[in-house]
């Protein structure tokens, strides 16, 4: 369902959107696609400036319901000219847990170390609807324990 959705949604909610397509981001042999909304050409941002928001959609694992998503995430992106919003698209259930969060931490890797958007982010922000909402949570904690484990040269409790 939501194969034909999106595009519909696309069509209908982002005409004055520099940029509002899906994107294939990879970092360390790792890919997953994320659907990329900004105000401003990437290549034209300040790039100082500039804050990713990452979004994660809901639907209790078991559907995508990012079509619905699409007409307020182009109303934030032509709202906040200095704002990058990445929507991940993840696996859904029957796939076993970790592989929704690895593909969001593969997203969030691949933007905010590996410069997928062409340039790095100084800032970002995570957020969520309901399943999205826990991603949003889980890498959270994940990226704390990460930054916990390399501040103790690997260690981690």
């Amino acid at each position: 369902m939501h194969e034909m959705a999106i595009p519909i949604a696309l069509a209908l909610h982002t005409r004055g959107l520099a940029v509002a397509k899906l994107h294939t981001l990879e970092h360390e042999q790792k890919t997953t696609e994320a659907y990329v909304f900004s105000a401003r050409p990437l290549d034209e941002l300040d790039t100082t400036r500039t804050t990713v928001l990452f979004y994660f959609f809901g639907g209790g694992f078991l559907s995508n319901l990012f079509a619905a998503d699409i007409q307020f995430i182009a109303t934030w992106a032509a709202a906040m000219p200095n704002v990058v919003i990445v929507c991940p698209q993840y696996s859904l259930c029957p796939f076993p847990y970790p592989l929704a969060l690895n593909e969001c931490e593969t997203a969030y890797d691949a933007v905010m170390y590996g410069g997928a958007l062409g340039f790095v982010p100084q800032q970002c922000v995570l957020s969520g609807q309901s399943a999205g909402g826990n991603l949003a949570a889980a890498l959270t904690v994940r990226r704390v324990q990460h930054h916990r484990r390399s501040r103790r040269g690997g260690r981690g409790r």
